[in-house]
């Protein structure tokens, strides 16, 4: 894949992004994400100002990581 060069998002765009990928989207969908695609969504949204969002979808998608997964937690119960 060739690198995608520095590119600038507009703030409404940004915001209209993590408006609807939100808490309960994350819910809603968090367990049928792969890990690197969860990775790759937590990256943009931290890359958004929003690392607590990027870590509610971590959550979310780690409720149907199996051991051995990346994101599994033992410890982790849904809430």
């Amino acid at each position: 894949m060739t690198p995608t060069p520095d590119v600038t998002i507009p703030g409404e765009i940004a915001d209209a992004f993590t408006d609807a990928w939100n808490g309960y989207l994350a819910d809603d969908v968090g367990t049928a994400l792969s890990c690197g695609e969860t990775n790759a969504l937590a990256d943009l949204l931290t890359a958004f100002g929003h690392p607590n969002l990027a870590a509610t979808w971590i959550h979310a998608h780690s409720q149907g990581d199996d051991e051995g997964d990346s994101h599994y937690n033992p410890d982790w119960s849904p809430p």
